[in-house]
């Protein structure tokens, strides 16, 4: 194995600190039962106490894994009787409401963490947003809490509270504290010697997500939570890497770079590229599949070298084509080394210690440590597949193993999509972040939370797979919801509790998920594919929807492409890059038609300086569509007229002109 350069101090904040403040309720369920049903613990999921309902435990930024961290408790609310465990790496479980400081003391010092812990809360109650904005006002910085209610529930945004929070780990670098005034903040600008950090949440029926600004001694400020802006309206192709061709290598992968830049990605996601098990061997069950890792230094060898990956990534550069490596850190796979080592006694080569080479190849305690078990001797896997075994994050060691491989291909790739991001703990995914944007802000961290989790963007993901929109735009292919349900889309990602700043990832299929001509047909799939382009967030494709692919992870289909499926989506994706009113930041209003056919949605997108209408049909046969006054006939997917005699015929989607209509 490869060692990776780590990063200086002096680029990744503090030493150790266990982070910014963290915000949770009394009480609170932990994920897996929240989303599989109680249970004391669930092998879909590695965590047991969480904080938010996904977060739970607490531990050093960037640790120094022979060290040792104590835990203590330093200030409660009256009338508890919290207690912390002696781990390097504890679950803390708030039992009243109130404000909690904990302290943390390591190698180099001690260091205090504040913990917010808001009344028992339901988790169907509607939770609230806000987003922060900050800037220097003459002689102070002016902090404004935009505070939203959900769209479900009775809240306003007077009923809101806000609280607002400096980062532990820049009270030093403040003299004095926040002057507050309802949703504002404000803080003398010569108070501010270093770099402060502010965080806030809103509070009604639930308290919200937290986001947080960043003051700068030279008067700047940065809202650190807002995405890349280049994901923001990026169209993103997935490959699943072994079925891209008839044999895959990097070279054949970027053999077909022409393609993806003619058809206009921006962004490339591969599934696993690393050594793993599944490519090995093509009969594990799901193919080739990647996600059992044994080496995540080394790339799979039928692939090619790293070198000959690093050529691919230069020539998706070369492209201006960003590149997306799927990160596997829930678990590996059984054939692993190192739990080889923990399960069997097996002595780990020299060559494989990699990151542990001052560790005893033949230690089976230490790598029993990284592993999560039960019953004694019976690892815990995920999901059931007994070919992954789930890693234990209580260990300083595969923490900072982990955050060594993070290092290693950060310096190569442009973002990372997390794999079962849900069943990493939070605490590290924040320790992620704070390491990953130190070096570049650009990068990409994108989650795959399984049903989605809003407490994930907080300080952790700046975009997430839109679970909800897919399972809308697949009801409506199966017949089960009516096609104006896509219009509930962008209030459904409100009433989860996304805040306004954070993006999504629209998407009608990928490698977990059978095509959607399967569940309705060709027809609705264009209609459907239509609404990812037409709608805000990122449009992504899944290899061969374009061309006409139909098995879940077949074989792309190069010498059989549906030239017409391929056209049309070459023509959804100009319309995203030449219309303002398609891009993410557009307003979106629903349309309701005088006479809609079966099957047909409307929805504008723009404002006053231009507007279109948007027209889906996933009835399957061609329709006529009245269109409100002032609405042009001329398609600008197209470019044709698609004018009738009672107003316009929609096969699939028009986008048409309507900046003098009053939609």
């Amino acid at each position: 194995m490869e060692m990776s350069t780590p990063i200086p101090p002096g680029e990744r904040g503090e030493l150790y600190h266990p982070g910014p403040p963290r915000f949770t309720s009394v009480d609170a369920e932990p994920l897996g039962e929240l989303l599989h049903g109680s249970g004391e613990r669930t092998n879909l999921s590695p965590l047991d106490v969480e904080l938010s309902g996904v977060d739970g435990d607490l531990a050093p930024f960037d640790p120094d894994w022979a060290a040792s961290y104590e835990w203590s408790i330093a200030e409660t609310p009256d009338g508890s009787e919290a207690q912390l465990g002696d781990a390097s790496v504890v679950h803390f479980e708030p039992d009243v409401p109130g404000q909690y400081r904990l302290e943390m003391t390591g190698p180099d010092g001690s260091y205090e963490l504040t913990v917010r812990a808001f009344p028992e809360e339901n988790e169907d109650d509607p939770q609230p947003r806000v987003t922060l904005s900050a800037e220097q006002e003459g002689e102070q910085f002016r902090i404004d809490a935009d505070a939203r209610p959900s769209p479900e529930g009775d809240n306003t945004v007077e009923d809101l509270d806000v609280e607002f929070y400096v980062d532990d780990r820049d009270r030093p670098a403040l003299d004095g504290d926040l002057s507050v005034d309802g949703h504002t903040a404000t803080v003398p600008a010569d108070a501010v010697t270093d770099t402060v950090r502010v965080h806030a949440v809103a509070v009604g029926d639930r308290h919200s997500v937290a986001d947080f600004v960043r003051l700068e001694a030279d008067g700047s400020t940065a809202h650190p939570n807002d995405p890349p802006e280049w994901v923001e309206d990026a169209t993103i192709y997935e490959i699943f890497v072994r079925r891209f061709d008839d044999e895959v290598t990097f070279e054949t992968i970027e053999n077909r770079l022409d393609y993806l830049e003619d058809l206009g990605v921006d962004a490339l996601w591969l599934t696993p590229i690393l050594e793993s098990h599944s490519h090995a061997n093509p009969g594990v069950p799901g193919g080739p599949h990647g996600y059992d890792i044994k080496d995540y230094y080394g790339t799979a060898d039928a692939l090619g070298t790293t070198e000959d990956y690093e050529a691919l990534v230069e020539a998706c550069h070369d492209r201006d084509i960003k590149v997306i490596f799927d990160l596997v850190i829930n678990h590996t796979a059984r054939e692993h080394p190192y739990f080889r080592a923990a399960k069997h006694g097996e002595t780990v080569s020299a060559s494989d210690l990699g990151y542990f080479e001052n560790v005893s190849g033949d230690d089976q305690e230490f790598f029993r440590g990284l592993y999560e078990w039960e019953y004694g001797t019976t690892a815990k896997t995920y999901a059931y597949w007994q070919g992954i075994p789930v890693v234990d994050y209580d260990s300083l060691a595969l923490r900072s193993w982990l955050l060594d491989v993070i290092d290693h291909w950060q310096g190569i790739v442009d973002g990372f999509r997390c794999d079962v991001a849900w069943g990493v703990p939070r605490s590290f995914w924040k320790n992620v972040r704070d390491r990953v944007k130190a070096r570049d802000e650009d990068f990409l961290l994108l989650d795959e939370t399984v049903p989605w989790h809003s407490d994930f963007a907080e300080d952790q993901f700046d975009a997430h797979f839109d679970y909800g929109f897919n399972e809308t735009l697949r009801a409506i292919g199966r017949g089960e919801e009516n096609a104006t349900a896509v219009n509930d889309v962008l209030d459904d990602r409100a009433a989860m509790g996304y805040p306004d700043h954070t993006t999504f990832f629209n998407y009608v299929e990928n490698h977990d998920m059978s095509r959607y001509v399967s569940i309705g047909d060709r027809d609705s799939q264009m209609a459907a594919g239509a609404a990812t382009f037409t709608l805000p967030g990122a449009p992504m494709l899944y290899y061969g929807q374009e061309t006409g692919v139909s098995a879940q992870r077949g074989t792309m289909n190069w010498d059989s492409v549906d030239e017409d499926l391929q056209a049309y989506y070459e023509n959804l994706i100009d319309a995203r890059d030449s219309l303002s009113e398609l891009a993410s930041d557009a307003p979106t209003t629903p349309v309701e038609l005088d006479e809609r056919p079966d099957g047909v949605v409307a929805y504008a997108r723009g404002g006053s300086d231009g507007q279109v209408l948007v027209v889906l049909n996933f009835s399957g046969d061609p329709t006529t569509v009245s269109l409100p006054d002032g609405v042009g006939t001329t398609d600008l997917l197209t470019d044709e007229t698609v004018a009738s005699a009672d107003g316009v015929e929609v096969e699939h989607a028009v986008v048409l002109r309507a900046d003098d209509a009053a939609l």
